[in-house]
């Protein structure tokens, strides 16, 4: 059996010795980790292992919703404009109150896509569903990545959830009042 190796300097895949392989992803590594533990005087350390009910308990506390994770997650995705993007969480969702944000992990009011990638479960309320809150941003993050990403200015966004996005007359205004007061969040 042959075996190979992408390589990304030449782009293209490289034939490799398999004994090679295995020394190096397999057996260096754990004698290594083998080593420094004994130099640290942890060779002797018992893992402790977590049960069904502790690590489900552990995976819940760990996805609720805060609005504080909630803006890590804005940043850490690197939105342009992340004061917009929070703003229309905020208003989209009734202040994370509404019962679309509640019962579907909705909080930016989108209806399942059918012509672009995305990661509703389905519709539920007329509206898309999904299984985390953070699955909404991440959905969020593929429309703005379709259809907002080319927006170079801070008014062309609000021009166009005004008249794209929103179904209220005056959202663009709503959005960019609520912006203002959200920048602080990501000075």
């Amino acid at each position: 059996m042959k075996y190979f190796k992408y390589d990304s300097n030449s782009l293209r895949y490289i034939r490799v010795n398999p004994l090679k392989m295995i020394l190096k992803y397999t057996v260096l590594p754990a004698f290594f980790i083998t080593v420094l533990m004994s130099w640290n005087g942890l060779d002797n350390v018992e893992i402790e292992r977590i049960g069904e009910e502790e690590r489900i308990i552990i995976l819940r506390e760990n996805g609720k919703f805060t609005k504080e994770k909630l803006i890590d997650e804005i940043t850490r995705m690197n939105f342009r404009f992340p004061h917009i993007v929070l703003a229309q969480a905020e208003i989209e969702s009734g202040h994370f109150k509404s019962p679309i944000f509640k019962e579907n992990n909705n909080m930016f009011g989108m209806r399942e896509a059918r012509v672009r990638a995305n990661l509703a479960r389905g519709t539920r309320r007329n509206h898309a569903y999904y299984d985390t809150w953070k699955e909404s941003l991440y959905d969020y993050g593929l429309y703005y990545s379709r259809y907002l990403s080319t927006l170079k200015t801070e008014e062309e966004y609000y021009q166009y959830i005004n008249e794209v996005y929103a179904e209220a007359p005056d959202y663009g205004s709503l959005v960019k009042k609520k912006a203002a007061e959200n920048r602080k969040y990501f000075e």
